[in-house]
């Protein structure tokens, strides 16, 4: 039934402009035909159909030549489209009223977005004001992330203002953005600028890690379980006592060619002079496409 309809339309619209639309008879090239009406029926899933113009007048199908004329409008409403005309491009317009369907696997920065869970939270070390964005990726894409960030104080007045920037940022992990405010501040409000990474991938999957707590310090272990080169691997560690976050620290995790290398383990120290007993581990890491 598809393809029949698209033959049916194809072969309907000089008829569209005389009966449906009640436009002028003007064309750049004049024929005179030879109708023929021979009481031609219309159904529509075993249903009769009966044509009629705007006015309600009833438009009868002909043939020329051999060739079937249908009325375009009375069949366009009973298939539940739209007709319009453009005079200026001498174009008959079809529309089933329907927003295009979007391609699944394209990249809609909104729908993506939706598809963050994102936690914020922060403290003061001293005289360092920090805040962080807790970015959980559960989109299908690996994303490159800009956050931008303004800091107000108790009285809702705006204080500062930061942007940082994380990717990729790869899809089913965890990112962890920070700021460091110059001033300190009461609440943060943030939003967040999306696109697909397009010239890298993100190695966080591959990454495992195992620790061991020393004085005033944690020695990271992180092992690249892939195939392929993690490169500029960066581990972020914020440190808790109870429930409240008292430290942060952040390091490279790579050797001299700024890599973990496929099956290797790298040790680095993970400071904190602040007294703690757990401490949440997040990474950040690429690989060229």
């Amino acid at each position: 039934m598809k393809h029949q309809w698209k033959g049916f339309i194809s072969g309907v619209i000089v008829t569209t402009l005389v009966f449906g639309l009640g436009i002028p008879a003007l064309a750049a090239t004049v024929r005179q035909l030879n109708a023929t009406y021979s009481g031609i029926k219309i159904t529509l899933d075993g249903e009769t159909i009966t044509p009629r113009d705007a006015n309600g007048t009833v438009v009868e199908p002909f043939a020329v030549d051999g060739t079937t004329y249908l009325p375009l409008r009375p069949l366009a409403n009973a298939l539940g489209m739209d007709v319009g005309w453009d005079g200026a491009t001498q174009t008959v317009i079809l529309s089933t009223g329907k927003e295009p369907e979007k391609d699944p696997g394209a990249f809609d920065a909104a729908a993506v977005e939706s598809q963050l869970e994102v936690k914020q939270y922060g403290f003061k070390s001293g005289i360092w004001n920090y805040a962080f964005l807790e970015i959980t990726n559960n989109s299908d894409f690996d994303l490159d992330i800009t956050a931008n960030a303004n800091f107000y104080d108790e009285n809702g007045q705006l204080v500062g203002a930061k942007t940082t920037n994380e990717g990729p940022v790869e899809h089913g992990t965890t990112a962890i953005l920070y700021f460091m405010p110059d001033e300190d501040y009461a609440t943060m409000k943030y939003d967040l600028e999306l696109s697909e990474d397009e010239y890298y991938e993100g190695v966080v999957s591959d990454l495992s890690y195992e620790t061991t707590e020393a004085e005033n310090k944690v020695i990271l272990s992180v092992t690249n379980n892939g195939t392929e080169s993690a490169e500029f691997v960066e581990a972020y560690m914020l440190f808790y006592k109870g429930d409240e976050l008292v430290d942060f620290e952040r390091n490279y995790v790579t050797d001299s060619d700024n890599e973990i290398k496929p099956g290797k383990t790298l040790n680095q120290e993970m400071s904190c002079y602040e007294n703690f007993d757990s401490y949440k581990v997040f990474f950040s890491g690429r690989r060229t496409r």
